[in-house]
């Protein structure tokens, strides 16, 4: 099912799943990771949107996406 996004852009959401993430601790830290990884997946969202909404640079986003996916593998 696609994104839809009608009362903001896709960054200001972003940014605000950022908040979330930085708040989020157990459960809901591997919520958000099952999230963006098949958001990732399906094509709603591209890398470099996450990227700039997160400030991450290339380095950072390797580490990022490799956090995601231990998570969801614990």
């Amino acid at each position: 099912m696609a994104l839809r996004l009608e009362e903001q852009t896709l960054l200001q959401f972003l940014q605000r799943l950022r908040e979330v993430w930085v708040a989020s601790d157990g459960v809901r830290t591997a919520l958000l990771a099952r999230f963006i990884i098949v958001r990732l997946a399906t094509g709603d969202i591209d890398k470099d949107d996450y990227k700039q909404a997160f400030g991450l640079n290339e380095n950072k986003w390797n580490k990022f996406v490799k956090r995601l996916n231990d998570l969801l593998d614990a």
